[in-house]
């Protein structure tokens, strides 16, 4: 009878038999895997150990100090300006009728007053020139009643006359040198009245100078202020207004993104919110470089409760409440406004495993709170 042929494997193929069968065993061993997975995230879904947050930075607002019109903006969105540089010329035309106003009613002052003046300086010169020709009139009639008086003495020494006659002549010598002795005394006044007019007429422009000074000063001053210039530097992020808009005082016109230091707001859901206190230390990372994290520190927290859209499911929609906290750090300059950051309340792991299962138990909480 003919011997038996024994066929001996290979170590090679044993090996390769060896994987195929162990290979059969991948559900089981994937279904282990995920069990493990859902266990770790079950016991951490009582915290959240990672939120997002948007980077803010101060928002300076640029407003109008005068009620005008835009005549030209000199600025667009992402100019950078620097501290008083101009930005917005506005016009007013109710400073511009102020102004026109102020030099109409100058102009009939001035006028008004040269007329006052004048009329009274002319009445007290005519005043002077009546009693200077009524002085020389009583001057020469006093004259001619001395030569009179003379001739009347002269008769009634001859008692060719009544003494009455001589006594009238007397009384009228008398009153015209009583009359011509005062008249000096008079023109003196008309002449000390006619320098203080004059005094006047210099010194009361002067004074009414002044006020309208002060005028046209405070209407300068507001037509400075037609012209914006920027408080800070800084970044045009919005310009609300366009040229030929008519604005009111204190509207905003343009807003900046100052160049301080920016803040990250970031959101914790209402059944998180005692997990975390102002001063804590939390942890910031990009989106895109999730490996590299920066310290940060809570500085407050909102105490008003607020509802945002979760966004997570395009299917259902729902809103997730909770409150705003806002974190400093001076890696805040590294992104941009409005940019997204990711905020650890614990410090991450290296692990890119386990930073997988942070931020699904994270996802898995707020599923569970909501």
């Amino acid at each position: 009878m003919r011997d038996t042929e024994i066929y001996r494997l290979s170590s090679a193929q044993k090996r390769r038999i060896w994987f195929a069968r162990k290979l059969r065993l991948w559900p089981f061993v994937l279904w282990i895997l995920l069990a493990l997975f859902v266990v770790y995230g079950v016991r951490s879904t009582s915290r959240i150990v990672q939120v997002f947050g948007v980077v803010d930075y101060p928002t300076i607002s640029v407003a109008a100090t005068e009620t005008g019109r835009i005549e030209s903006i000199l600025v667009a969105v992402g100019r950078e300006v620097d501290k008083d540089e101009v930005l917005i010329k506005l016009s007013s035309l109710e400073i511009d009728y102020e102004i026109a106003v102020l030099q109409a009613d100058k102009e009939e002052e001035e006028q008004a007053t040269q007329r006052q003046f004048f009329n009274s300086v002319q009445r007290i010169n005519a005043e002077v020139r009546e009693l200077t020709l009524q002085q020389a009139q009583d001057e020469a009639e006093l004259v001619i009643l001395k030569e009179e008086n003379q001739r009347l003495e002269n008769l009634l020494s001859r008692r060719l006359i009544d003494a009455i006659v001589v006594v009238r002549n007397r009384t009228q010598i008398v009153s015209l040198e009583t009359a011509i002795n005062k008249y000096p005394e008079y023109l003196l006044e008309l002449q000390a009245e006619k320098a203080d007019l004059e005094e006047l007429e210099n010194n009361f422009p002067r004074s009414q100078e002044n006020n309208r000074a002060i005028q046209l000063s405070i209407l300068k001053e507001r037509v400075k202020g037609l012209t914006i210039s920027a408080n800070v530097s800084g970044v045009v992020s919005n310009v609300i207004k366009n040229p030929g808009d008519v604005v009111s005082a204190g509207e905003t016109l343009i807003e900046l993104l100052g160049n301080g230091a920016p803040v990250i707001q970031g959101f914790i859901p209402l059944s998180a919110h005692r997990s975390i206190q102002p001063g804590d230390t939390v942890f910031l990372a990009d989106k895109n470089d999730k490996i590299t994290v920066y310290e940060g520190t809570i500085t407050s927290i909102s105490p008003s409760v607020i509802g945002i859209e979760d966004t997570s499911s395009p299917i259902v929609l729902r809103t997730i409440r909770g409150r705003m906290f806002v974190v400093e750090s001076p890696a805040g300059s590294l992104w941009v406004e409005s940019e997204q950051v990711i905020i650890y309340l614990e410090k991450p792991s290296e692990s890119t495993i386990r930073n997988w299962i942070y931020t699904m138990s994270s996802w898995m909480s707020i599923q569970r709170s909501d």
